[in-house]
Formats: C-alpha cells, sequence, structure tokens
C-alpha cells in the first residue's frame, strides 16, 4: 500500500487491488469502480455517488500533510497538486498562508480534514480552484481576506472547467473572499455537473475593500449551462446577495438552507436569471429554506427573485419556505410566472427537513468541525442566534484569522487500506477508518463510540 508524506515521490504504484470490492461496487468504464454508496454515509444530492479517491484505475496513494508550508513536501498543496488518485490526511493543525490558488487538476481525490487534529486546519489568503472531477473534500476552512497582495476577485472555492464534475464539497466553512465565497461553472456543454454542496458555512464575503472597492459581497453563484447541483443544508451569514444566484440553463436544488442577514436593497437573497441575456430554461426546487432577515436586510427587500430577461421555458418549484423581517418573499421580474406546482429537478434520494427546523438543525450541524468550531464559525453561529451582526469590509473588522494552535499527531492507518471492510458496509477500511474520524469532529452520535483514540504522541508546538 503506497503511503507518503505530500511531496515526496511515490513508492510504488498499484497495479492490482488487494481484493475485489463487493456487491456494492461495479466494474466502471474507467477500469476501477463506480458505486451505489453514497461517497460518505448520509451523503446525499448529485455526484454523491463518486468514488472519489477509488475512482481511478489504481489504489489510491495516501499523502499525508506534515506542516502548514505553502509548498514542498510535506505540504498541502503537494498533496492537492500531485497527479495520481489520492486520499490527503492530516497530520498537524493551525493555519496555511497561501501564496497563490491551489488549483486542482488531476482527478480522483479525497480531503479527510477531519483528520487534522483540533482545532483543525485554515487556508488563507488564497482559495482552492477544483478543474478535475471525482473529488470529495470535507472538513477545511478557506478565509481568503484582504491582506495585501491578494487578487480582487478571489474566490473561496471555485469549481470550474467543463470537465469538473461529480464533485461533492461537504462540511467546509468559507469566508472573506474578494469576490464570490463559492463560484460554480460555466458548464460549457457539459449536460450534468453532478456537485452537491451541503452542511457548510458561507459567511462574510467582503464588500467595499481596498483591493476591490466594488465588490458586493457575493455568496455563491451557478454559472449558465451548469446542470444537477444541490446545495443543501449550509448556512450563508452576512453576503448582499446570492444566497444563492443560479443563472440561465441551471438544474439546481436549493433545500434546507439557513440564509441569514442579506442586504442590497432590490437585489434578493436567492436570484433566479441572467443579467442581459438569455442562454436557456432553468429549472429549480426551491424548498424547506430558511431566510432570516438581520441588520443589514432592507424590510422591503426580498428572498427570492427572477430577473428578467428570462427564458421562457423556466420553472421554479417554490414551497415550504420561511421568511422572517423582510415583507414580501418573492418578486417576479419575467414577463411571465415560472412557478410550477411540482418540482422540475427531483428530489428523490433527499431528506427533506421542515422550514421550522432548519435554523436550529444547520446551526447545529454546518461548518468545517461542528463539535470543535474556530472562533469565526462560533461568532456566525451566535450573530444568527442573536440576530446580530452585519455585512463588512474586511476580516480586520472582525478580529481577522484566529490564531489556531499548531498540533500535531502521527496518523497509523488500518490494516490492509483498500480492502473491503468486514463490517459489510461496502467501504474500504481506509474509507471507515476516515468515517470515524469525520463523525468526531461532526458529533454524530451514530458513530461516536467508534471514534479513534487520540495518538500517544500528540504534542503540541507553539
Amino acid at each position: 500500500m503506497p503511503v507518503i508524506t505530500a511531496g515526496a515521490s511515490r513508492a510504488r504504484t498499484l497495479s492490482v487491488w488487494g481484493v475485489l470490492l463487493s456487491v456494492s461496487l461495479i466494474a466502471g468504464p474507467r477500469g476501477y469502480a463506480v458505486s451505489s454508496l453514497p461517497v460518505f454515509p448520509g451523503a446525499e444530492g448529485f455526484g454523491t455517488t463518486t468514488r472519489a479517491a477509488y475512482g481511478g484505475a489504481t489504489a489510491p496513494t495516501v499523502y499525508r500533510v506534515t506542516n502548514l508550508n505553502d509548498s514542498g513536501t510535506g505540504s498541502l498543496r503537494a498533496a492537492l497538486t500531485a497527479t495520481v488518485p489520492r486520499v490527503v490526511i492530516f497530520e498537524i493543525s493551525g493555519t496555511i498562508p497561501l501564496a497563490s490558488p491551489v488549483v486542482i487538476i488531476s482527478p480522483y481525490l479525497t480531503v479527510a480534514g477531519a483528520t487534522a487534529p483540533a482545532p483543525g486546519v485554515t487556508l488563507k489568503n488564497f482559495g482552492l480552484s477544483i478543474q478535475t472531477h471525482d473529488v470529495l473534500l470535507q472538513h477545511v476552512r478557506i478565509r481568503v481576506g484582504d491582506a495585501s497582495g491578494v487578487a480582487a476577485d478571489t474566490d473561496c472555492l471555485t469549481i470550474y472547467k467543463e470537465n469538473s464534475y461529480n464533485i461533492v464539497v461537504d462540511h467546509v466553512s468559507l469566508s472573506w473572499a474578494l469576490d464570490e465565497i463559492l463560484g460554480l461553472g460555466p458548464g460549457q456543454g457539459l449536460v450534468d455537473r453532478n456537485v452537491t454542496v451541503s452542511n457548510s458555512i458561507m459567511s462574510e464575503s467582503l464588500t467595499n475593500n481596498t483591493l476591490n472597492p466594488q465588490g458586493t459581497a457575493k455568496g455563491m453563484l451557478v454559472y449558465e449551462h451548469t446542470h444537477n447541483v444541490s446545495i443543501l443544508r449550509n448556512l450563508f451569514a452576512h453576503h448582499a446577495d446570492r444566497n444563492p444566484y443560479v443563472k440561465d440553463d441551471t438544474r439546481t436544488q436549493i433545500v434546507n438552507n439557513l440564509v441569514y442577514d442579506w442586504g442590497t436593497l432590490g437585489v434578493a437573497a436567492t436570484m433566479i436569471g441572467s443579467y442581459s441575456e438569455t442562454f436557456g430554461p432553468s429549472a429549480a426546487s426551491i424548498v424547506g429554506n430558511t431566510y432570516i432577515g438581520g441588520p443589514s436586510t432592507p424590510t422591503t427587500d426580498y428572498a427570492v427573485r427572477t430577473r428578467t430577461p428570462l427564458d421562457t421555458g423556466t420553472q421554479i418549484y417554490i414551497s415550504g419556505n420561511t421568511s422572517t423581517k423582510i415583507t414580501t418573499f418573492y418578486r417576479n421580474d419575467a414577463g411571465f410566472d415560472p412557478r410550477v406546482s411540482t418540482p422540475p429537478v427531483s428530489l428523490s434520494g433527499l431528506t427533506l427537513a421542515t422550514a421550522a427546523t432548519v435554523e436550529a438543525d444547520v446551526k447545529a450541524h454546518a461548518g468545517a468541525r461542528p463539535v470543535d468550531r474556530d472562533a469565526v464559525d462560533t461568532r456566525i453561529i451566535n450573530e444568527v442566534t442573536n440576530r446580530t451582526g452585519r455585512i463588512v469590509d474586511s476580516q480586520s473588522q472582525v478580529g481577522g484569522w484566529p490564531n489556531l494552535a499548531v498540533n500535531t499527531r502521527g496518523l497509523t492507518l488500518p490494516t490492509s487500506p483498500h480492502s473491503l471492510s468486514s463490517s459489510g458496509s461496502g467501504y474500504t477500511n481506509l474509507e471507515e477508518w476516515m468515517h470515524r474520524y469525520a463523525s468526531a469532529v461532526e458529533g454524530s452520535p451514530a458513530m461516536t463510540l467508534s471514534v479513534p483514540a487520540a495518538p500517544s504522541n500528540v504534542r503540541v508546538v507553539q
């Protein structure tokens, strides 16, 4: 089994599996496997049957992140930009100051941020750009900020290029972007992107700062021609608009999200349509979301708005949502009413909560590490609870980056990591091992008792 420190040469290439995966896995067109299992237990939405690191023709290499350097052996950048199927685990916590965006171009990647010791890992100054397919990203924070040298259009996370598909972003925390917090697309002819963004906190996109004076505190943008996107159980907090914004020729599920404190009079929290031209009809199922107006939210603003021009084939299903502070939930600027009585994007396979429970559920479970949140996520959750805070121009207005402890611990992988687990779950031993770390930082009651004990060689670096 190849296990290497990020950036080092790969010890060897596995040409065959140690075992054949069972009935839950079926031989796929890429010579490895596709799965009827969710990529992790409980995963829902488009793309969540990706095998991620296990989707390639060989067993994945395990890369260990052992330092907080921008690049080089043991760095996160070296692991993410490697060219083989790979699992990234973390033997260190703290803040990684990036000198440039990390561009991920090779497929079959699993990033297991929950393996980092408390308080986890945060990236600052620049973000990630996923320009490939079959990726699972979990349990990391990306907080860009407006430090000198950062580009004015820097996002926390972009999923770009037409070969970017089968991507799951789950339990991440994103904040202080200079453009969008998260940009997805455009599809450019690819029919199905199959992307899910779930259980995450997207907060405090920056506005009117020195690097981007025209910035307008933008949340999440789904570009035109982007099909099959699930936006599930996330917290959008302190963005003027794009909570989210989906353009023409898109197919999206916007379900059970909590949107707090949007602003900019007349723009609305969630927008559908394009600015000046149509690219084809859109379909959106907007169900069970809670929109809570905050100090930045005008009472005359809207939760959902359709723009003009809007393709006449557009269909929007709006059901079971709630709002506070604003007087009008929906505004339509198109020359026709695009609302329909049944979901144009099927909700089959999703666990639907009522909007009445969304605030409590999202506050309890969203973000990179709900069990040991950093000071930023803790503050954001408290502001939602207390109906305080507002859109900001700079991270310096809210205390800047927390000083995260640098803790290290060695990780011992399970025996026969790539063999199918004897538990009958259908996952490999390595996947089950990662699931236990994930449940520990998420506080999942179903798996808490099986969380691995902390290794004896934990140390704190001052």
